[in-house]
């Protein structure tokens, strides 16, 4: 054997040896981590809980389009509570919905529904709405239905788990649809081509998840391109939320608590695609 041979196998016999105890060592340690960061969580959870408590402490969302929609409990699906109940959650997309009120859909079709907070702050607010609201979550289509009970909606909203793009392309077309799309990142497979052509008369408010695959809001947005105007909302990052809204509630309160109460924990790599049937292609 070669000395260059010999000083190989000993220089990789020792990376194998810090390997395998740094194996151990991370087995050791991380149940520690994971257990120490779900402990951070809780304590921070209940920080802001007791926070919005003291600043709004009735269920009902205090500001924003869909301004008095009842929660009927103190939960949110899949995504931050607080902001929904301040009215500030996603408020980059306010002049859409000043927009979409002032020339109001028939259907509003919402993927990815969570606990309602669009589904039925929408039927609230356009009191001939019909809604068809899908989430493959059962917990979030529970917490739907009940807040539909809770605004006295349910004749107007319908919950179901998938909406594909099979589904899509059977939804008729005749009346004025919205369609609404938030699926972690499924969104470039449902939107294909197909569809996109069948829903050419239609506005689409679809959350884009490139930190999910890169290239999704370039690739929906080629796609959309012959049919719609398509606008590019990007999502403001959390330290830069209290600069954007006017609230009474956060009057007083730190920065710091301000940006708690405000935040929506959105990766880079978010925003939407608003999209706006070009003039003329009306619902056929």
């Amino acid at each position: 054997m070669s000395d260059r041979t010999s000083a190989t196998r000993t220089v990789l016999g020792a990376l194998a040896e810090v390997t395998a105890r740094s194996d151990l060592l991370s087995r050791a340690t991380f149940p520690f981590l994971r257990q120490f960061h779900r402990r951070r969580a809780r304590v921070e959870s209940q920080r802001i809980g007791r926070l919005l408590a003291r600043v709004a402490p009735e269920l009902v969302v205090r500001s924003g389009p869909f301004v008095g929609l009842e929660y009927p409990r103190a939960k949110a699906a899949g995504s931050v509570f607080a902001a929904k109940i301040l009215g500030s959650y996603e408020s980059e997309l306010r002049p859409v919905w000043r927009e979409v009120a002032a020339d109001p859909p028939d259907v509003f079709v919402d993927i990815g529904c969570a606990e309602g907070y669009d589904a039925v702050g929408l039927a609230l607010t356009i009191p001939a709405l019909q809604v068809r609201a899908f989430d493959t979550c059962p917990l979030a289509r529970e917490l739907c239905a009940e807040m539909a009970v809770a605004n006295n909606v349910t004749t107007r909203v319908s919950i179901a788990e998938h909406c594909s793009s099979a589904d899509l392309l059977a939804l008729p077309v005749a009346e004025k649809m919205l369609v609404m799309c938030d699926c972690e990142g499924s969104e470039r497979w449902i939107f294909t081509e197909g569809v996109v052509a069948h829903l050419a008369g239609h506005m689409l408010i679809i959350e884009t998840h490139d930190f999910v695959h890169a290239g999704t809001t370039d690739l929906l947005a080629e796609r959309f391109r012959a049919t719609h105007a398509v606008e590019r909302i990007a999502a403001t990052v959390d330290a830069e939320k209290p600069k954007t809204v006017d609230l009474p509630e956060l009057e007083g309160l730190s920065h710091r608590e301000q940006v708690s109460l405000l935040a929506e924990r959105r990766p880079d790599g978010m925003g939407w695609l608003v999209c706006r049937p070009h003039p003329g292609a009306g619902p056929r």
